[in-house]
């Protein structure tokens, strides 16, 4: 199925709860090696053991994050997904403030067809 990606307008979509939840058996421990030139970091992945579950909720355009836009796509008045970024001024730098595919549309590449 095709999904389009729409921009998303702040007045509409302002404070919409977006509820992140996700699964892990692994994490990324890291380990940093200094010396007298600088410094070096390694990541390694590395199991916990058993499946651990997160959940938070957060909201669409948060007014810490100033200048926010976001893309995405919406099915029956619902976002199934999301991507908020706003512009840093101060190092010319795009940052992303939220990535959220709804579950049950993972592993379908429309995260990376949203970034």
């Amino acid at each position: 199925m095709d999904y389009p990606i729409q921009k998303l307008n702040k007045d509409q979509w302002e404070n919409y709860p977006l509820n992140f939840e996700y699964e892990t058996n692994a994490y990324y421990d890291l380990k940093l090696i200094t010396s007298s030139t600088g410094f070096t970091f390694m990541l390694k992945k590395k199991p916990f053991g058993s499946t651990v579950k997160k959940a938070f909720t957060d909201t669409l355009f948060s007014p810490y994050f100033p200048n926010q836009e976001a893309y995405g796509i919406v099915h029956d008045n619902k976002i199934i997904a999301v991507i908020a970024v706003s512009k840093e001024e101060w190092n010319n730098r795009l940052r992303i403030n939220e990535l959220l595919v709804h579950k049950e549309l993972r592993r379908q590449r429309i995260g990376k067809k949203l970034i």
